[in-house]
């Protein structure tokens, strides 16, 4: 064979160096990459398709483990709703009759009973978009609560044709007299037509929040946001909601027999008339609307309590 001659193979090449049977084999090794080189495109491209597929997979295998974890958290959650319901002082197993007959100065009491997880238990149901209205939770301990709008923004059909928009919680036909919800975020809550006679909303933030209709009779709304809030229709008598924050708060048609708003800012009020002014318990820190003035001062005993006469407060003519 010549200097240049070509060997042919590497078989043939080791056969004529006797080259060991292992490197014999190179010559497959060799064959494999021109293979794989050749197909290359395919390859890659059945490569990336399998990768595609695992990925997808694993994304819905871990979007459906999300659902069931939520779903078991609203599971669990209507669970501590219910058991507040239906624990003692409070929720669907307390009549009417029962609830009325129960003095006040006893349901102040109320409110306090421990109501495990039940704050996080409606925060968690509200934030997955699960209606809360006609819920009856009576004499529940809810404070700190935080039922706030939310914010998004969305399409308009007007200039700017982007607009800022929100969802709220709706409690509206809700029972919840004589719980505690003091120092609750409560902005744009719906309670509309609701039962929350002697409840504590005291410090807390419901601007905008609507409370039409509703029964707060003996109810502590004291040193609360109330911004651009509506009371309207609303049984307030005796409820006290002094040091309140009322800029253009809505009290059109609302009961409000004994009613303290003293230390209160109604000057921007709106539906307030002198009738409600003169049923009410103000005091000179009171600032009324144009127009309106201040003729009765309610009469309080030795130990700051309102006196009544024929179940109205006793009013000393100024």
């Amino acid at each position: 064979m010549s200097k240049h001659q070509n060997p042919g193979s590497f078989s043939e090449y080791s056969q004529i160096r006797n080259l060991p049977f292992l490197v014999v084999h190179i010559e497959w090794f060799c064959e494999w990459l021109l293979w794989i080189s050749t197909h290359f495109a395919v390859a890659k491209v059945i490569g990336i398709a399998a990768a595609i597929l695992v990925f997808f997979t694993g994304v819905i295998q871990f979007q459906q483990s999300i659902e069931s974890n939520i779903e078991n958290k609203i599971n669990v959650a209507w669970s501590i709703v219910g058991q507040a319901a239906s624990a003692q002082f409070g929720g669907a197993l307390v009549n009417e009759e029962a609830s009325s007959s129960i003095p006040v100065e006893e349901q102040s009491s109320f409110g306090k009973i421990g109501n495990i997880g039940l704050t996080s238990a409606l925060e968690t149901l509200y934030n997955n978009g699960i209606e809360l209205e006609n819920v009856q939770l009576r004499a529940a301990y809810m404070a700190g609560i935080d039922l706030n709008a939310k914010y998004h923004w969305g399409l308009s059909s007007n200039w700017p044709f982007v607009v800022e928009k929100y969802t709220r919680a709706s409690l509206a036909d809700c029972n919840l007299q004589s719980s505690n919800m003091y120092a609750s975020k409560l902005e744009r809550v719906n309670f509309s037509f609701c039962e929350l006679n002697g409840i504590n909303i005291s410090n807390s933030k419901a601007v905008k929040a609507e409370f039409s209709y509703t029964k707060l009779k003996y109810a502590d709304l004291s040193s609360s946001d109330f911004t651009e809030a509506m009371f309207d229709g609303a049984h307030l008598d005796f409820a006290n909601l002094s040091s309140i924050k009322a800029v253009k708060t809505e009290f059109t048609d609302a009961l409000m027999v004994g009613t303290n708003l003293e230390y209160v800012d109604l000057s921007e009020a709106i539906g307030l008339t002198q009738e409600q002014v003169n049923q009410a318990c103000i005091n000179e820190k009171t600032s009324l609307p144009s127009g309106l003035v201040w003729k009765f001062a309610c009469q309080y005993d030795n130990n700051d309590r309102l006196i009544l006469e024929n179940e109205e407060p006793k009013m000393l003519e100024r």
